[in-house]
């Protein structure tokens, strides 16, 4: 019983609760005794005040020397019982263990039980019997002291005492087996109440492991729910960490692409320009390219020209000299007036043609070589470029720098071979201005 209800009685044990049934000593005598004398009857009604007297002056001393808390004495049935500790605890739980250790632990406050009784007899005192007075009829019946008294008891014979005292004595038996009876009956419901608990108790254990588990299971399911949300911080603690991370690496990459896409704008916007420049050069080139064409046409056709009229100029020099050779070698002196006053209208008409022939030859030379100039600025400016980057532009860039070249070489030789016809050209005719 100790190892199954300690669980329940841990804390509050319950104190033991006793009954004593205290039986008087009543000396009263039988009523069965057949005496009509008078004299026992004053005698028992003296006894009867005197044993009142007695009785009040008792109780009035057991009140006067008894403490406040001593429990009070019932009666029952000519018995007095004294029941100690009823009521001291009503509210507290019932304690169904007899041991006082602290692993008690009490039940639930509804489930009471009656207290457990202990009943102690009182035996009466038992005085020592002195000599029997005897009866006198002088014995005063009204003295009411209690020496009197015990006078009076113990004057009555033995044998009516003696009767008187197995009365008593039967009675308080039957009293003492209703008492045991009773008490027995008590502690069977006592038991029966006890194994009830025990019962409700195992049940009630039952329930309590049960629930036991289940909070175990709930405490741990919470602790390893508390250790996943511990975890689930963690890992959002590092997401948010990666994502700042991320942000930040993408805010790097967005400022680098817009700063490449600014770049890209500027390097199209260049490339544009670079395009209507080149375009621009494109067609200033074209024109030159026309213009130098339309030149080199008209240089040609100049200088072709130009020698057609130098050789008839030349030959009509030639026809005039060699006529003037034969006039003068045929005609007589007379004659030479005339042929002196033909000359001069020959060698005007052949100055003048070769004095138009020399302006046009200069206004030629003086625009081919501004141009030439130019082609030669523009070729040498070119000089260390790749042409290859500048796709037709170059190629037209590469074909002027190579007939600049040639046109150098030329040149030289053209200008030398013409010089030395115009100074030819010019001697005869200053020969014959100073003729």
């Amino acid at each position: 019983m100790n190892t199954m209800f300690q669980h329940f009685n841990r804390q509050r044990p319950n104190p033991k609760k006793t009954t004593s049934i205290t039986i008087p000593a009543k000396r009263t005598l039988a009523k069965s005794r057949k005496s009509s004398s008078e004299t026992v009857a004053k005698k028992r009604a003296t006894r009867k005040q005197s044993d009142a007297c007695d009785a009040s002056d008792r109780a009035t001393k057991r009140q006067k020397t008894e403490r406040p808390d001593e429990p009070v004495a019932e009666k029952e049935g000519g018995q007095e019982v004294t029941r100690k500790g009823a009521g001291e605890d009503k509210q507290r739980p019932i304690c169904i263990d007899d041991s006082d250790t602290e692993d008690d632990i009490p039940l639930i406050n509804r489930m009471r039980a009656q207290p457990k009784q202990s009943v102690d007899i009182l035996e009466p005192p038992v005085k020592e019997e002195g000599p029997v007075p005897s009866l006198s009829s002088t014995t005063t019946l009204g003295f009411t002291s209690p020496k009197a008294r015990d006078v009076e008891f113990f004057s009555v014979p033995n044998a009516l005492r003696v009767a008187d005292l197995e009365a008593e004595i039967a009675l308080l038996k039957s009293r003492h087996a209703e008492a045991v009876e009773r008490l027995a009956q008590d502690l069977e419901a006592e038991r029966q109440k006890s194994s009830k608990l025990q019962s409700e108790s195992s049940e009630s254990n039952v329930k309590i492991v049960e629930l036991e588990a289940k909070v175990q299971s709930k405490e741990f399911k919470e602790q390893e729910g508390i250790s996943q949300l511990f975890e689930a911080q963690e890992e959002n603690a590092d997401l948010k960490r990666t994502l700042e991370a991320k942000t930040a690496a993408y805010d790097d990459l967005h400022g680098q692409f817009t700063t490449l896409k600014h770049t890209e704008t500027n390097l199209k916007t260049e490339i544009t320009n670079l395009n209507h420049e080149i375009d621009a050069i494109d067609q200033h080139l074209m024109r030159e390219k026309e213009d130098h064409r339309s030149l080199i046409h008209t240089l040609t056709t100049t200088h072709t020209q130009l020698a057609a009229d130098l050789t008839t100029a030349t030959h009509a020099r030639i026809l005039a000299e060699q006529h003037l050779k034969d006039l003068q070698t045929l005609s007589p002196a007379p004659s030479l007036p005339l042929s002196h006053s033909d000359s001069p209208t020959t060698a005007s008409d052949s100055s003048q043609r070769h004095a138009k022939v020399l302006r046009t030859y200069t206004r030629v030379k003086t625009r081919y070589d501004s141009l030439f100039s130019i082609a030669q600025n523009l070729a040498g400016a070119t000089r260390g470029m790749n042409l290859g980057n500048f796709g037709e532009f170059g190629a037209y860039l590469r074909q002027l720098r190579g007939a600049v070249d040639e046109q150098e070489k030329e040149q030289g030789v053209q200008e030398a071979g013409t010089l030395e016809r115009m100074v030819e050209v010019e001697r005869p005719v200053e020969v014959e201005e100073r003729e």
